[in-house]
């Protein structure tokens, strides 16, 4: 993100997938949305902005300033592409604080003649003075019961592989948490160039031609770790693939036509059965790409009718 003026950093999300920042303009501010790689997700115009609070366990966040000429507060979400007003008219000199849930929010208005921090309903939009001795404070902080962990780390090992042209492996991966427990959120594999290697969802890796790649794994869209994958220009292999086709597994195989290809067992063997009618085309595809520069030989043993009966 490039900018002639200096993002304010106003607070991480709890789940860590987002960063509140202001964005002083020479005609209004803005308050900006990004990831914790610097994307910019979303984005809402204030005149002047003073407090923002995350709401707990939730990724939904309330702020205070001056929008569209009006003072208030409002509440949205990073995902939302507007901003609920829950408040408006109130005094914008002092913080705030929202509840874990996103129902309530804790902020100063008048009261009486006096000053006071009161509890703001956000589905009724009521609200109710706090007890006395609330009148003075620095900052608000609404501490929930517990936090929920979030991932904080995803480790590769080793932090590099040499494979064979041809070879297929598992590459074992561990994510940890805040709280130090095990990350159990599915990670997210991608490779650099497919070309030379490519990565399955379960995390194994496909040597598909000479040369080096990088092999990502990723959580929650941002925390990653990353192995060098090189392949060696060895003699190509006699086999790519080869599968007994006992089932169509969904992690190898697209299976495609109307109606689709599926396994069947032929005596002792099995098969896969292209059941289309002949008008479109029928068939699998396998989902790990294969670099063929070279060429290809496939050799494949097809059973066909010899004879059609005609009525």
């Amino acid at each position: 993100m490039r900018s002639n003026w200096t993002l304010g950093v106003r607070g991480w999300s709890p789940s860590g997938r987002y960063i509140l920042v202001t964005q002083p303009g020479p005609d209004a501010d803005s308050l900006l949305v990004i990831s914790p790689l610097g994307e910019r997700l979303a984005a809402w115009p204030f005149q002047y902005e003073v407090h923002v609070a995350w709401c707990g366990q939730t990724d939904r966040f309330a702020v205070r300033g001056i929008r569209l000429g009006e003072p208030g507060i409002w509440v949205g979400s990073p995902l939302e592409s507007e901003l609920e007003p829950v408040a408006a008219g109130e005094p914008l000199a002092y913080p705030i604080a929202c509840s874990p849930d996103a129902s309530g929010i804790v902020y100063a208005r008048a009261v009486d003649g006096r000053l006071r921090l009161v509890l703001l309903d956000v589905g009724s939009g009521s609200f109710e003075p706090l007890p006395a001795g609330s009148e003075a404070w620095n900052g608000l902080t609404w501490l929930p019961d517990s936090l929920a962990p979030v991932t904080v780390s995803v480790r590769i090992v080793p932090d590099s592989m040499l494979l064979d042209w041809g070879d297929t492996l598992k590459v074992e991966s561990t994510a940890e948490r805040s709280d130090g427990s095990p990350g159990l959120e599915a990670l997210v594999w991608s490779s650099s160039d497919p070309a030379v290697v490519s990565a399955r969802p379960d995390g194994t890796v496909t040597a598909n031609g000479p040369g080096v790649a990088v092999v990502i794994a990723e959580a929650d869209g941002w925390i990653r770790d990353s192995v060098v994958v090189r392949v060696l220009a060895t003699d190509r292999p006699d086999v790519l693939l080869q599968d007994d086709f006992v089932s169509l597994r969904p992690e190898r195989w697209i299976s495609y036509g109307t109606p689709p290809a599926e396994a069947v067992r032929r005596g002792d063997t099995t098969a896969v059965a292209l059941l289309g009618d002949g008008v479109y085309h029928d068939g699998v595809l396998s989902r790990v790409p294969f670099a063929l520069r070279g060429g290809v030989t496939l050799e494949a043993e097809f059973r066909l009718p010899l004879a059609v009966d005609v009525e």
